[in-house]
């Protein structure tokens, strides 16, 4: 078990703020945030722990110039793959409030087989994503992929 940790890496130019908790061999789950949050938001409202405790590896992401992390100068619509990959993150279920859509939308609509699910909570951009979210959601739906809580724990998949 990984107790809360703060970590840093480099994405696109940028040094990246993250805080880590939970099982290693846990399902990754990445907290983003909105424009007033920050990783540590998700730390002092208790998110992180009960998700930990549930037996989730949990990130919490200072998004590019906010929290603790520095601007970059790479695309949000790479940044979260990118980081991704240098986490070695594989099949993350990603949460995602507010402006940081602007990160999320792109890898979800573009690469939907590289997260496990999408929490999205009134992010910036889906309206710019709608179509694409809309034939997904269809996708899911006729394939017979149904979300419960016992299928989150068994990777579910369109």
């Amino acid at each position: 078990m990984i107790d809360q940790q703060s970590r840093w890496t480099e994405v696109e130019g940028g040094k990246i703020h993250y805080l880590i908790e939970g099982p290693e061999n846990g399902r990754p789950v990445i907290l983003l945030h909105g424009a007033s949050f920050s990783s540590a938001t998700w730390k002092q409202i208790g998110t992180m722990t009960v998700l930990a405790n549930a037996g989730y590896l949990v990130y919490a992401v200072d998004l590019p110039g906010y929290g603790q992390s520095s601007p970059g100068l790479g695309s949000p619509q790479t940044w979260l793959r990118v980081l991704l990959k240098l986490l070695r993150i594989e099949k993350p279920v990603v949460v995602s409030p507010s402006m940081s859509g602007r990160y999320s939308l792109p890898l979800v609509t573009e690469a939907p087989e590289e997260v496990a699910g999408f929490v999205a909570v009134a992010p910036v951009a889906i309206m710019e994503y709608k179509d694409r979210l809309g034939q997904l959601l269809r996708q899911c739906w006729q394939s017979g992929v149904r979300t419960t809580r016992s299928s989150l724990r068994r990777r579910p998949t369109c």
